[in-house]
């Protein structure tokens, strides 16, 4: 059983986990917003201490690499990288936006639609199975707008019900909007923690870890591999 440490930075809150075995998972979360830096290595040095754990005995390290909060998911991969490089540990990064989606527990029979306050009039949304897989890779992470959201959003053909997960679906009119002309469930406002990027992270070792230096965010803006208003109609 791999023993990991979570960092989970991609919005105004934070945490930290430290995942033993599935049953048990010790987290750590502030909701003090612009506060990340003084919070997250000390929450990880609290986990380990309460443990009776150093760095050295943890398997592997897992962080949430966006999209999300620009400034938060650097301080969270910057804690992340500085103690795998000290205690030559591998990183597993996790899409913010998969692990939205398994925060939800979703039923098997329905398509989750995780997402994410963007600011500047833009969401970040994605289209994912209940286990927290993206339907393609496509899906995995779009940038959307007000012009584009309710058109991408029809464009997912399933007979499967969809399933809105994550405040931007309350708390951003268009959202409101283009949920109300198509047919989805209620709204789930869940959260992301660090537990749900430490389950994410074990499920995704069988791949391994990566090296940290290899490690990189994904934005979504000024991102080739996630482009943003991604044409799913085509």
């Amino acid at each position: 059983m791999s023993v990991i440490l979570a960092f989970e930075a991609s919005a105004d809150a934070c945490s930290v986990s430290l995942r033993l075995s599935p049953v048990e998972v010790n987290i750590l979360k502030s909701d003090e917003p612009r506060a990340h830096a003084a919070h997250l290595l000390p929450f990880a040095q609290e986990l380990l201490d309460q443990a009776g754990r150093t760095i050295n005995d943890i398997d592997y390290i897992a962080c949430a690499i966006g999209p999300g909060s620009f400034t938060g998911l650097r301080i969270a991969l910057s804690a992340a990288q500085g103690l795998a490089f000290s205690a030559n540990k591998k990183i597993v990064p996790i899409n913010s936006l998969s692990a939205l989606a398994f925060s939800a527990q979703a039923p098997d029979d329905c398509i989750v639609l995780p997402m994410m306050d963007a600011r500047m009039a833009e969401v970040y949304w994605g289209a994912y199975s209940s286990q927290g897989v993206a339907l393609n890779e496509s899906l995995q992470a779009v940038l959307g707008a007000e012009d584009s959201l309710f058109a991408d959003l029809q464009a997912i053909s399933s007979p499967q019900a969809l399933l809105p997960v994550g405040c931007a679906w309350k708390d951003i009119a268009f959202a409101q909007a283009a949920q109300g002309s198509l047919s989805m469930m209620p709204p789930l406002l869940t959260q992301v923690d660090a537990g749900h990027i430490a389950a994410l992270a074990d499920k995704q070792l069988p791949l391994g870890g990566l090296d940290p230096q290899l490690v990189d965010l994904c934005y979504c803006r000024n991102s080739i591999a996630w482009n943003k208003r991604t044409r799913i109609r085509s």
